[in-house]
């Protein structure tokens, strides 16, 4: 992964990148692209984005007018204003940081802690996003995988309709009091990610 990443750099020709890992990247893959690009005649740039819901909100303020400081600056304020989570299944029955989960189960964590525990991935959803508007915000943000959201009677990997699984999140506008924006995203890695702002 960080030799395509550097090769893309490289091909760009562009003489200023930033880049955003989006918690693509550990910690180590991190200094090593880094320290590979300090061999480029470019000025690499990296954004503390550590999901990929965080890395659209740093995109959504990006102004290629500004100087790469100052877009930087912009950009990281508001990735690290948002409260991200993100949903996985429990890959088998136990006893974990959150409680006692079944095989299948919806983990959603925010910063290596469970906050919710469901059966259920659109109702896991639905509570992480109560919760972390307890303490305020004005926009939902929710990356899914359709794969993982199955029709009523049949498990994951059934494949709910793209399209209409965005309508039942954005059906939850009322019942957040906020405005929820919910994309499809192929190949997550996740049931879904969350985002609050």
């Amino acid at each position: 992964m960080v030799a395509d990443i550097l090769s893309t750099i490289r091909r760009s020709g562009a003489s200023e990148v930033l880049l955003l890992p989006n918690g693509l990247l550990d910690r180590r893959n991190l200094a090593a692209v880094e320290k590979a690009a300090r061999a480029f005649e470019q000025t690499v740039t990296l954004l503390p984005t550590v999901r990929l819901v965080s890395g659209i909100a740093a995109l959504t303020v990006h102004d290629p007018n500004q100087p790469l400081a100052t877009a930087a600056f912009t950009m990281s304020e508001a990735a690290g204003e948002m409260r991200t989570a993100v949903a996985h299944r429990a890959p088998r029955a136990g006893l974990i940081q959150g409680g006692a989960v079944a095989k299948g189960d919806v983990v959603v964590t925010a910063h290596g802690e469970t906050v919710i525990i469901d059966e259920d991935p659109l109702c896991a959803v639905e509570r992480t996003c109560k919760r972390f508007l307890e303490h305020g915000g004005e926009q939902v943000s929710i990356l899914f995988d359709p794969d993982e959201f199955s029709p009523a009677g049949f498990g994951p990997g059934a494949g709910a309709d793209p399209a209409a699984l965005a309508e039942q999140f954005a059906g939850l506008e009322p019942a957040l009091g906020v405005e929820v924006m919910a994309y499809p995203a192929d190949e997550l890695g996740a049931i879904a990610e969350i985002g609050v702002e």
